[in-house]
C-alpha cells in the first residue's frame, strides 16, 4: 500500500498510476508503451503497490478491466503480445494524450471517492424506540430509548460514536481492524466481544458480557492510562475525570432493558428515573432531597405508571402526573 490520502508525494504516485493504467487500456497503446510502463514499475515497489491499487479500483467500477498486475512479473512478454493484438489504426498521439490526461483526472477523483472511507450514518431514537441495528462488517447493536449513534463502519474501517443514551454491543471478530466507540471522553477498542455503554448525565457506565475491551480516557493535563475489561466488570466514569472505578457485577444485569427489564445495585434515584425515561414517552423527574435515595432492584419495563407504583413500594416517595412529565418527590 502506499501513503495516505493526505501525502502529497501518495497523490502525485496515484496520479501517476491512474495516468498509465488508462494509456495502456487504450486500443492506442503501442509496444513502446507498455515498454514504458515496464520501466516505471522496475523503478519502484512503490509504483508496483500504486498500479496494483489503481487496478482493483478499476476492476469495482469495471468488471471488464485487463489484469495489469501481471506486467509486474514478465512486463516485456506482456507488451509484445498486448502490442500485437492492439495494431490498429490509432488517432494522433495529441488526441491519445489529452483522452489519456482527462481520463486520469476522472480516475483520481474517482479514487479519492473510493478511499474516503465509510460515509458516517446517525441513528436517533426517541424515548420508548428501540432499535436493532446490522452493520456492514457484520457488528449487532441494539440502541435503547432517547439515543443517538454515529456510524462509520466497511471492511476496513469500524468507528462508532455514541453521543448520548445507550447501546449494547455484539461486535462481529475481526483481528485486522478494530471496533473503536468514541463516548464523550473516553475510547473503547475492540477485535470481538459484547459490551454495554451508558452515557447519562455527565457519566460512562461500560459494562462486558463477553470478550475484553481496552478503555483509554483522553484529553486533559494527566490522561490515566488504558485499562481492560473483562466479562462482569463493570467501569464508571464521570465526564472530564481523570480516571474510572471499576467493579463487578452480574454480567447480563447491563443487558437486562433488551428483554424489558432493567436491574439496579444502590443507584440514587435520580439516575435510576434518568434510566427510565429512556423507556417511556414522559420522563420520570425527580425533585429535593428525593434525588438522593438510593435504590436496589429489578423493574419489569411494562406500563409507566406501573413501574412508578413499583418504585413507590420499595422507597418513601410519591409521585405526580403533571403535563409532560412524572415528577417523584419525597412524601
Amino acid at each position: 500500500m502506499i501513503g495516505s490520502n493526505n501525502d502529497p508525494r501518495a497523490d502525485a504516485l496515484r496520479s501517476q498510476a491512474a495516468e498509465w493504467l488508462v494509456r495502456v487500456q487504450s486500443d492506442a497503446a503501442t509496444e513502446e508503451d507498455w515498454l514504458a510502463l515496464e520501466e516505471w514499475l522496475s523503478a519502484s515497489s512503490e509504483h508496483r503497490d500504486a498500479l496494483h491499487e489503481a487496478e482493483l479500483i478499476w476492476r469495482e467500477f469495471d468488471d471488464s478491466a485487463g489484469a495489469l498486475v501481471a506486467a509486474s512479473s514478465k512486463p516485456s512478454e506482456r507488451a509484445t503480445a498486448v502490442s500485437r493484438q492492439r495494431r490498429v489504426t490509432r488517432p494522433s498521439r495529441w488526441f491519445y494524450g489529452a483522452m489519456a490526461a482527462s481520463l486520469a483526472v476522472a480516475f483520481v477523483a474517482l479514487w479519492a471517492f473510493h478511499s474516503a472511507g465509510p460515509r458516517p450514518q446517525t441513528y436517533v431514537t426517541a424515548a420508548g424506540e428501540t432499535r436493532t441495528l446490522l452493520l456492514a462488517d457484520g457488528t449487532r447493536i441494539h440502541l435503547n430509548g432517547a439515543s443517538r449513534l454515529t456510524v462509520a463502519v466497511d471492511r476496513r474501517r469500524r468507528h462508532v460514536a455514541l453521543e448520548d443514551g445507550e447501546a449494547a454491543f455484539d461486535v462481529f471478530h475481526d483481528p485486522d481492524h478494530a471496533f473503536v466507540v468514541a463516548v464523550a471522553d473516553q475510547r473503547v477498542t475492540v477485535l470481538g466481544t459484547e459490551f454495554d455503554i451508558l452515557r447519562s448525565q455527565g457519566r460512562v457506565g461500560i459494562a462486558v458480557r463477553r470478550g475484553t475491551v481496552r478503555v483509554q480516557t483522553i484529553g486533559g493535563a494527566a490522561p490515566a492510562p488504558a485499562f481492560e475489561l473483562t466479562r462482569g466488570e463493570q467501569s464508571q466514569h464521570t465526564e472530564g475525570a481523570a480516571g474510572s472505578s471499576v467493579t463487578h457485577e452480574p454480567p447480563d444485569d447491563a443487558f437486562a432493558w433488551i428483554d424489558g427489564y432493567v436491574t439496579f445495585q444502590d443507584r440514587p434515584l435520580s439516575e435510576v428515573a434518568s434510566d427510565l425515561s429512556r423507556h417511556f414517552a414522559a420522563p420520570i423527574m425527580v425533585e429535593g432531597a428525593a434525588a438522593n435515595l438510593r435504590f436496589s432492584g429489578t423493574l419489569i419495563l411494562d406500563s409507566e405508571d406501573t413501574v412508578v407504583d413499583r418504585l413507590k413500594s420499595f422507597l418513601p416517595i410519591k409521585a405526580v402526573r403533571r403535563p409532560g412529565a412524572i415528577v417523584l418527590s419525597l412524601k
